[in-house]
């Protein structure tokens, strides 16, 4: 099985990035690389408005699909906790499904049953 490393960029916006901050957002980053190995890249934005802390994360997967989980709360490290976990259902969904069509390909659709036989008709008896 072969290992793509995510390419992870994290971005802030309105608030400065502490290094606390920059590792959690990696630390919860990496554990969706495990989820599926074609996740080629992925985005971190972290943003401050008022009292809402905004986390939004995009996947970009090797077939070129984006994938995003996005949360709003009040503390940042809850939003990119949810956040991360909508993105992780999302990844997990879509292994599954690429993985359901590879499936029907390698086993092709099912044949056809044999035509039957030509069935003869009862012969009527005759009542006695």
């Amino acid at each position: 099985m072969r290992r793509n490393t995510v390419k992870v960029s994290i971005t802030h916006r309105h608030m400065p990035m502490t290094d606390l901050m920059r590792q959690y957002a990696e630390e919860r980053a990496a554990r969706l690389e495990k989820y599926y190995d074609r996740v080629l890249k992925l985005e971190v934005i972290l943003d401050h408005e008022k009292e809402r802390h905004i986390a939004e994360l995009i996947a970009t997967t090797a077939n070129g699909e984006k994938l995003v989980g996005h949360a709003v709360k009040d503390d940042m490290c809850a939003a990119l906790d949810i956040a991360t976990d909508k993105l992780e259902r999302q990844i997990v969904k879509t292994k599954e499904k690429v993985r359901g069509a590879r499936a029907k390909r390698a086993h092709g659709r099912p044949k056809l049953a044999e035509e039957p036989a030509a069935v003869e008709a009862p012969e009527e008896v005759p009542e006695a």
